[in-house]
């Protein structure tokens, strides 16, 4: 595709670029010409010492970039020129403006013009009219808008905030919309989909590959080091378990994990501290740890080195039966990512279908909240806010659906104008039914107005 054909009509030449006019042409280069781009990066890092070919390390810029043209798999080439109005060359840039083919002068990863566009909505530097930087945005697939009501879209970019909750009662059409929001996502977003029960398998329709837990996807959460193994072991304990977790448990835990490199290993050195302990306290915190860790064993998940998948991937969790193991699995992958966020290897969306699963607990809470700093954004699909994660219910985008959750309806509806209205009796006797009492929320969203039936849209 040309890239000058979809722009011209909302990138007027010359453009004011005050106190001088111009403007930039650019086309979209892919397969073999973006390739080629790829490798006169790379030619630039490599020499020859002794008759070997000797990479030299990138600057961190240079890296990054080069990463975003391999993730986008396209780059640009661009011509710039710029006139001095103070000379009265008005005339000259309306030539220019009227050439059919610019000659390309320069070459652009990805990164660059996400760079140039972040400057550009920050309002420093050059600022073109917005319909330009949305174009060049829709083009490069740096963002992605989809229509759920008349009037009403959801606009997601990268680089920003675009963190999702959807929130309601089984079978009002939660999952659904999730899929169709995950259709709309362009091929060149890295998107991980926790599916915890294999009912967006169906994804794979639109581009994504399913890869199943244990299967062909193995996560040791002792790859991630003592620190974040930790993490994610107190993880599975206050959120799926709901038990606080002692300092002595957690001595006992760090100190098994410090030279540990599986979780059969950290089981075994707990089970030493079990049996060697002389002190009480020390030997009831290991019991209590051994219970806990015993159903993480036989999770075929949990052992393996693989980096994290890229590109658009469902991850079938139903392989794992135990509910302690695939909260850990879950938890494992959110800290995976969150390492490699920070490294700036990964950037996309997590999507966590059935998130109460994980519960409400710190590790969570600061994950999520981390990710957001470093371009991941995580849609999370749930039943009730009481146990929700605070940083998963706290998302830019929140879409309610019919509940009879009375935690819910206290923090979203409490005049209950919105939602529909279920009987109090009934909303008790499913809360007793799931044998899980309603615990204090704190939600910082503003309930928006009416959406279609059922459902009420607000952030």
């Amino acid at each position: 595709m040309r890239f000058y054909d979809a722009v011209a009509r909302v990138w007027p030449v010359p453009e004011d670029l005050a106190p001088v006019r111009g403007g930039v042409v650019a086309r979209v280069l892919r397969g073999r010409a973006a390739a080629k781009v790829l490798s006169d990066v790379d030619r630039q890092y490599f020499a020859v010492v002794r008759g070997s070919l000797v990479r030299l390390p990138m600057p961190p810029e240079v890296e990054r970039a080069r990463e975003s043209l391999v993730v986008h798999r396209a780059a640009l080439q661009t011509f710039v020129f710029v006139f001095d109005e103070r000379r009265g060359s008005e005339k000259l840039a309306r030539k220019v403006a009227e050439l059919k083919i610019p000659r390309p002068r320069g070459r652009f990863t990805p990164l660059d013009v996400e760079r140039l566009l972040s400057r550009v909505r920050e309002g420093g530097g050059y600022r073109p009219k917005p319909k330009i930087a949305e174009a060049v945005a829709r083009a490069m697939g740096l963002e992605f808008s989809v229509k759920l009501a008349d009037g009403f879209a959801l606009r997601f970019a990268e680089g920003f905030d675009n963190s999702l909750l959807l929130c309601g009662a089984p079978g009002t059409g939660k999952s659904t919309v999730l899929d169709a929001l995950l259709a709309s996502v362009p091929p060149s977003w890295n998107v991980l989909v926790l599916d915890a029960t294999g009912e967006h398998a169906a994804l794979e329709r639109c581009g994504y590959r399913v890869a199943r837990a244990g299967v062909e996807v193995f996560l040791n959460p002792l790859e991630l080091g003592p620190a974040g193994a930790f993490d994610v072991l107190v993880g599975v304990i206050e959120g799926h378990w709901r038990e606080k977790v002692s300092p002595i448990v957690a001595e006992v835990l760090r100190r098994a994990l410090q030279f540990s490199k599986s979780l059969a290993e950290a089981y075994d050195r707990i089970l030493e501290a079990f049996e060697q302990s002389q002190r009480k306290d020390e030997r009831d915190a290991a019991a209590a740890l051994l219970r806990r860790m015993e159903p993480l064993l036989a999770c075929p998940a949990l052992y393996g080195l693989e980096l994290l998948p890229r590109g658009k991937v469902v991850i079938d969790m139903s392989t794992i039966e135990s509910e302690d193991a695939k909260a850990a699995f879950a938890l494992t992958v959110l800290h995976a990512v969150y390492s490699s966020a920070r490294l700036g290897r990964w950037r996309g969306i997590v999507a966590i279908d059935e998130a109460d699963r994980l519960g409400d607990c710190a590790i969570i809470n600061h994950i999520c909240d981390e990710l957001r700093k470093y371009g991941v954004s995580v849609w999370a699909a749930g039943h009730s806010l009481a146990r929700i994660a605070y940083k998963l219910a706290d998302a830019k985008f929140q879409l309610y659906f019919a509940t009879t959750d009375l935690d819910t309806l206290e923090v979203i509806d409490p005049r209950r104008e919105v939602l529909p209205r279920a009987p109090r009796r009934q909303a008790e006797s499913a809360e007793a039914s799931a044998g899980l009492p309603p615990r204090q929320v704190h939600h910082a969203g503003e309930r928006g107005g009416e959406g279609e039936e059922g459902c009420a849209v607000c952030g």
